[in-house]
């Protein structure tokens, strides 16, 4: 893997996320993942901050909803299963946490099942996902789909979107 396909990949989220020097992103991957990099190092190409995450809040569903509404983060990835682990927490709570500051919900790292999209967009319409795939031979995402109201009951998979900027993809 190139580092310019890494570049290329942070110039990708901070276009497509409209990063601004207001963001905080949660770093939550594990830093061995291809994911923590953009997490990282995005932010600081618009002036941005990092929220780092230990393992511990990461990867427990009731700890990182709470540190993400009490940290004001506002991009937030997670893989899908997780998602629907914090979900299910915040249907079990009286009230939502508040994510007034969250602006993106990026899922990736595998397939994103519509019942999950249209779950997240029921609890929060003014937060819109941002179904990312790509493999890290790929320097990690290679397409993008903006989703901003939930998909049709349907709906049997998500879609995966259009190429980066500067990718191609062949199917």
């Amino acid at each position: 893997v190139e580092h310019k396909g890494m570049l290329n990949h942070l110039y990708a989220k901070v276009v497509d996320l409209k990063l601004t020097e207001n963001d905080r992103i949660a770093q939550n991957a594990p830093q061995s993942f291809d994911i923590s990099v953009w997490q990282f190092w995005a932010a600081s190409l618009v002036g941005g901050a990092v929220q780092i995450f230990d393992d511990e809040v990461a990867r427990d569903p009731v700890q990182l909803l709470d540190q993400v509404a009490q940290r004001a983060i506002s991009i937030l990835e997670v893989v899908p299963s997780l998602l629907r682990i914090m979900l299910e927490e915040i249907a079990r709570r009286p009230q939502a946490p508040d994510f007034s500051h969250l602006r993106w919900l990026i899922p990736t790292g595998e397939a994103l099942p519509p019942t999950l999209g249209r779950q997240w967009l029921g609890h929060y319409p003014y937060i819109p996902v941002l179904n990312a795939y790509g493999p890290t031979e790929c320097s990690d995402d290679v397409t993008h789909y903006p989703m901003f109201v939930p998909p049709p009951l349907h709906t049997i998979n998500m879609p995966i979107g259009r190429p980066i900027a500067n990718m191609r993809i062949y199917i």
